[in-house]
This record gives C-alpha cells, sequence and structure tokens, in this order.
C-alpha cells in the first residue's frame, strides 16, 4: 500500500464534506411538517465527545459507535462535522467516516434529497445511485459512491426529519462496507 494513500483518502473525503456538507442549510417555503416532535435521544453538545475505548461519541444532539480501531480526527473536523479515521499496520485498510450535522435544518426531506444527489454526483461520479433504507429505526436516503475504476468503495447518507439534517459518508480502499453499515445502526439523535 502506497504511503500517501492516507492522504488521498482523506482529502477525498474532506473535499466531499466541504462540498456537500451544507449543501441542506437555508430556509424552504416546502418545509414538511413533522406530525410528532422526536425527542433527542443524545444531549446536545457543542464539543465533540469520543471514548476509544468504547467507541461511542457524541456531538450537537447525535451519538454513534464507531467500529473498534477508529480514531477521532481533529485534523478533518470541520464546523459541524466529526470525523473518525481508521488505517491498518500495514496500510493495507485505510477508512474515513464523516458525519456532518445540521441540527438547525430548514429544509425539507424531499429538497435535501435532491441537492444532495446533485452534490453527491458532481462529486463523485454519475454512476451513484441511491436507494432509501432504514438503519436503527431512521429512514435515509443512502448513495453507493465508490469509484467506478475500484480505486476506493463507499457509501453516503442523508437522514433529514425537517429539524435535523445528518450527512454520513464512508470512504474506504476496498469495498468492504461493515463498518459503514455498523455505525449507521447505533445513530441516534
Amino acid at each position: 500500500m502506497k504511503k500517501g494513500l492516507l492522504k488521498k483518502i482523506t482529502a477525498l473525503s474532506m473535499v466531499a464534506i466541504m462540498s456537500l456538507g451544507f449543501v441542506g442549510c437555508g430556509d424552504s417555503d416546502k418545509k414538511e411538517e413533522k406530525e410528532e416532535k422526536k425527542e433527542p435521544a443524545v444531549e446536545f453538545s457543542e464539543e465533540v465527545s469520543f471514548d476509544e475505548a468504547t467507541g461511542e461519541f457524541t456531538y450537537l444532539g447525535v451519538g454513534g459507535t464507531v467500529p473498534e480501531g477508529y480514531t477521532y480526527s481533529e485534523d478533518m473536523t470541520a464546523a459541524q462535522t466529526v470525523s473518525f479515521l481508521y488505517q491498518s499496520e500495514d496500510m493495507s485498510v485505510v477508512n474515513a467516516l464523516v458525519v456532518n450535522i445540521d441540527y438547525q435544518n430548514q429544509v425539507a426531506e424531499a429538497d435535501a434529497i435532491d441537492q444532495f444527489d446533485t452534490q453527491i454526483k458532481a462529486v463523485y461520479g454519475d454512476q451513484c445511485t441511491s436507494k432509501e433504507v432504514t438503519y436503527n429505526g431512521n429512514k435515509c436516503t443512502e448513495w453507493d459512491i465508490a469509484d467506478p475504476n475500484g480505486a476506493y468503495g463507499g457509501r453516503s447518507a442523508v437522514i433529514c426529519d425537517g429539524e435535523m439534517l445528518i450527512y454520513v459518508e464512508f470512504v474506504t480502499v476496498g469495498d468492504d462496507a461493515s463498518d459503514y453499515e455498523a455505525f449507521m445502526n447505533t445513530v441516534v439523535y
């Protein structure tokens, strides 16, 4: 594995997050009314809390458990974004998991999905496909963002309920999305 691979994965994820992170911010005339207000599952904190021993993190009212071996990356963290990196000792596996949170979202779900679809395809290519899925009771739209030439695998997801917008991006050298799925099955807000 080449030494510059971690930098490439890090740069790729940060370019995407910077391009996509706040795509849903702003007002929308089509804001959907929520039938029932969801009580926060995680305490709101403007400071990232991450326990390397358990992999649990909380930030801006969102929590989850990052798979074993990931470390919190302050170098990759931007406003309202928390990032985690994993790399094996021999660099044969390098993963980036990035979570962007807009806890004051004003964009309707359909509008946010359309905007993210446009931006994801602009960053990762028109081959990216999406589908609706549910993880841990959270309905989301998920994209396959893998490189068509096999240089990296990846998925991204948007959870949008009219108040909270959570964007998760996972990029890996290889095609194993098990860490992404394990993480998504723990996301609470």
